[in-house]
């Protein structure tokens, strides 16, 4: 079963629009791709700032332990 990043209890501090962004189905995907090709500025302060949450808090083990949570609690 396929969850959307937005819905999911993600263990960084991470937020949608600055960090990361989402899209909801195949349309909005089009509809975001096209925004952010005009946009290069924007596009790119996102992707840094993901890119430097990402390197200042991401710990291996945290990850491959909340991942076995996640996979232990749908089973």
């Amino acid at each position: 079963m396929f969850i959307n990043i937005k819905y999911q209890d993600l263990p960084l501090a991470v937020e949608e629009g600055k960090h990361y962004v989402v899209y909801n189905n195949i349309n909005d995907l089009v509809v975001k791709v096209r925004y952010y090709s005009k946009y290069d500025d924007e596009r790119l302060e996102i992707a840094q700032a993901g890119k430097n949450m990402f390197a200042k808090f991401y710990d291996t083990k945290k990850h491959g332990d909340y991942i076995e949570k996640f996979i232990k609690e749908e089973l």
